[in-house]
C-alpha cells in the first residue's frame, strides 16, 4: 500500500492563496468602473453575484461553507446561491429561460447543462459570448485556450466562438475515469472456496453460491448475491459494449462507426443474461438510491458496482471486498470497462442579465488557478488544510466524518486540473491519515492495478458540438426515443417483456421514434471531429 501522499506544499497553493488575501487589502490595479482589471478584490465598492448551480446529498449549506466567505472577502462579491437538486436542473432552467428569470451566472458539473441548449441560447443572446472579456480580464483561461487543445476544444462551440468554459481533469492519475467499478465481496469467495470469476458462467455460479452456500456464516439466507440500481454501462461492458449515460449512450466501433447503447446485439446479450440472474433470484434492481444503499451498508451484498466502494459501505466494510476486472460476457468478446471522459464542457456560462460580466469572468478565472482548484477542492485555509510552524501544509484536525463538501461546493464549480498541478504532493508518506485517506489512496492504486491501461474501450465519443441542423433533428427525436429505450431495458432486464421475441418489435420501434436519423447526425458530426 502506498499511502496518502502529503500535502507538504499542498499548498505553496495555500500560501499563494494567503498572500493573496492581502491584495484584498488595497488594489492598485486600474478600474473599470467598480471592477479592477487585476489583482484582488474583484470590485472596489462591493456586488452580488447570482449563480445558479446543482446542490447534490452530500453538500453542506453553500452560504455557510468556508469557500463562500473566504472567497466573498477576497472579491468583495456576495455570492448568492440559486441551488437546484439533480433531479430539477433540467426543469429549473427550462422555466428561468422561458420566463427570462435568468441568473447572472450558470455553474453545472457533467455537462449537465447540455450542448443542445448551449446552442440554443447563444443563439438568442441568453448566454453571452466570452472570448473578448478572456482576452483582457482572464489571463488563466487565456493560458489554457493558448496552451491545452483539450480545454480550447471543449470550450469552442460549432460556430467557433466561446460561450462556456468547461471542467478538465487532465491528470494522468484519475480513478473516477471508471466511474463504475465492479466489487465483490472476497469474504464470501474465501468462506466458499471460490476465485474471482473470468467469465459469465463463472459469474452466474458464484453469484448461485452467493445464494445458496451461506456465505456470511449466520445460519439464515440472508444474503443479496448482486444488487443494482438500474444496469450499468460497466455490466454491458463484459460483452464489449462501452456508453456513458451522459453523452446520450452512444458508442463507436473499431471502424468509426456510431451506434446507440441500447440498441446493439451486446445490449441484447447482456440483457438476456442479467435477467437469467433476476429470474432466478440472484439479482435485486433498486429503484430506489437509499434502499440499495442500505442493504449494502448492512452488509448484505456479494456484488455490486460504484465509484469508490467506502463511500457507500463505509471504511471498515469495504476491507472485505476487491476491485475485480470484468468478466468475458462471452467468449469471442473482449471486456471493456465505461469510462469517463476527461473534460466536461458548458460548466461555467455568464448570462446577458448579468451587469458585470467583467467581474463574473474575473471570479470564475482565479478558479482556473492553481491555488484557485485548491480552494474548490480543499475551500479556505484552516478548513481542511493549515501550515504548520515549519511552513509545510497539512490535513487539519477537521471532523473527518463529514464529507469535504460541507467546506466547498467542489466538483459543481469549473477547475482546470492536471499533473503540474497535482506536482505539489510529495511523495512522503502521510502521518496521522484516517482511514478514509488511506482508503482514498489505496482506490486509486488499485483501480490503475486493475483497469488503467487494460480496459478502456478502443474509440471513445464524448460531446459533439452540435451545428444547426444536428440541434433541429436531435431536439425533435431524442427525447423520446431516450425515453422508450430507458423504460424498455428495464422490461427486458426484469422479463416484463420477453427479450427473444420481442427485441425485432423494440428496435423497430425505436427506428419509428428516429433513431437512425439521430444516428445519421451524430455519424455526421463524430466524421466532422475525426
Amino acid at each position: 500500500m502506498k499511502l496518502l501522499k502529503k500535502l507538504s506544499a499542498i499548498l505553496l497553493v495555500a500560501a499563494m492563496v494567503i498572500g493573496c488575501c492581502a491584495c484584498g487589502n488595497g488594489n492598485s490595479s486600474d478600474l473599470e468602473g467598480n471592477t479592477y482589471v487585476a489583482d484582488f478584490p474583484i470590485v472596489k465598492e462591493q456586488e452580488k453575484l447570482e449563480i445558479m448551480t446543482v446542490k447534490q446529498v452530500n453538500h453542506g449549506d453553500f452560504d455557510e461553507m468556508g469557500f463562500t466567505s473566504y472567497y466573498e472577502e477576497k472579491t468583495n462579491i456576495d455570492i448568492e446561491w440559486l441551488v437546484s437538486a439533480d433531479t430539477e436542473v433540467d426543469s429549473n432552467l427550462t422555466l428561468m429561460f422561458q420566463s427570462k428569470n435568468l441568473p447572472d451566472v450558470i455553474s453545472l458539473p457533467l455537462n449537465l447543462f447540455g450542448s443542445d441548449r448551449l446552442l440554443k441560447y447563444s443563439k438568442t443572446g441568453d448566454v453571452i459570448e466570452l472570448s473578448e472579456l478572456i482576452d483582457k480580464y482572464a489571463p488563466n483561461i487565456k493560458k489554457l485556450l493558448e496552451n491545452s487543445p483539450e480545454f480550447k476544444s471543449a470550450a469552442t462551440a460549432a460556430d467557433g466562438k466561446i460561450y462556456s468554459l468547461p471542467t478538465v481533469k487532465g491528470h494522468s492519475e484519475d480513478h473516477e475515469r471508471f466511474p463504475q467499478k465492479m466489487y465483490i465481496r472476497k469474504t464470501w469467495l474465501d468462506n466458499l472456496g471460490i476465485d474471482v470469476p473470468k467469465t459469465a458462467e463463472e459469474f452466474y455460479e458464484m453469484l448461485k453460491a452467493f445464494k445458496t452456500g451461506d456465505p456470511n456464516g449466520n445460519g439464515q439466507a440472508d444474503e443479496i448475491p448482486f444488487a443494482t440500481r438500474g444496469i450499468d454501462p460497466s455490466f454491458f461492458g463484459s460483452w464489449g459494449i462501452s456508453f456513458n449515460y451522459n453523452n446520450d449512450a452512444l458508442c463507436v466501433d473499431d471502424n468509426g462507426k456510431v451506434s446507440y447503447g441500447y440498441a446493439t446485439d451486446a445490449t441484447k446479450q447482456a440483457l438476456a443474461f442479467y435477467n437469467r440472474l433476476y429470474s432466478l433470484g440472484l439479482c435485486e434492481n433498486y429503484d430506489s438510491d437509499s434502499k440499495w444503499k442500505t442493504k449494502l451498508k448492512n452488509g448484505l451484498v456479494g456484488v455490486f458496482y460504484y465509484l469508490a466502494d467506502f463511500t457507500v459501505v463505509g471504511t471498515d466494510l469495504a476491507d472485505e471486498y476487491v476491485m475485480v476486472e470484468p468478466f468475458a460476457g462471452s467468449a469471442d468478446t473482449k471486456p471493456v470497462m465505461s469510462v469517463s471522459g476527461s473534460y466536461y464542457p458548458n460548466a461555467f456560462m455568464i448570462t446577458n442579465k448579468c451587469e458585470n460580466p467583467i467581474a463574473a469572468i474575473r471570479w470564475v478565472d482565479y478558479l482556473y488557478s492553481t491555488d484557485g482548484y485548491y480552494l474548490v477542492t480543499y475551500g479556505q485555509p484552516g478548513d481542511m488544510i493549515e501550515q504548520d510552524k515549519e511552513g509545510h501544509w497539512n490535513y487539519t484536525d477537521y471532523d473527518r466524518s463529514k464529507d469535504r463538501f460541507t467546506f466547498t461546493p467542489g466538483f459543481v464549480l469549473p477547475y482546470y486540473v492536471d499533473d503540474e498541478v497535482l506536482s505539489i504532493f510529495n511523495d512522503e508518506d502521510a502521518e496521522g491519515m484516517t482511514d478514509l485517506e488511506i482508503a482514498s489512496q489505496e482506490l486509486m492504486e488499485e483501480t490503475k492495478e486493475t483497469y488503467f491501461g487494460k480496459y478502456e474501450p478502443k474509440n471513445l465519443i464524448w460531446m459533439l458540438p452540435y451545428d444547426d441542423h444536428a440541434l433541429d433533428v436531435i431536439d425533435q427525436y431524442s427525447d423520446n426515443i431516450t425515453e422508450y429505450a430507458s423504460q424498455m431495458m428495464g422490461e427486458f432486464a426484469m422479463g416484463y417483456r420477453n427479450i427473444d421475441t420481442e427485441w425485432d418489435t423494440y428496435i423497430a420501434e425505436l427506428n419509428k421514434k428516429g433513431l437512425g436519423l439521430v444516428l445519421a447526425e451524430y455519424q455526421r458530426l463524430y466524421d466532422a471531429t475525426h
